[in-house]
């Protein structure tokens, strides 16, 4: 089974630097278990969650949005579905 990653994050370097992190751990476990996309955008992070064809198993959230807050992505995301696993991310102490 491939799990499903979406990464949201205003940062488009931040984003391609934990994909980079996050395909090479894919590498050192058997049949790359992970699939993993980004975007910089709330709105179609929560419409990708929320949308079954391509709802992520897990979404790797930042939690300052230029846009939007993380929680209230969060509180969006939950509002419409439990599957998803949620981890909440920041680079502030």
């Amino acid at each position: 089974m491939k799990y499903k990653i979406l990464l949201l994050d205003n940062d488009v370097y931040a984003c391609k630097y934990l994909c980079a992190i996050i395909r090479s751990l894919n590498k050192m476990v058997e049949n790359n278990i992970f699939e993993i996309a980004f975007c910089t955008s709330a709105a179609q992070a929560i419409y990708q969650c929320i949308n079954s064809q391509h709802s992520p198993d897990i979404l790797l959230v930042d939690m300052e949005l230029n846009d939007i807050s993380g929680i209230r992505v969060i509180e969006e995301i939950r509002s419409r579905s439990d599957s998803i696993g949620i981890i909440g991310i920041t680079s502030y102490p």
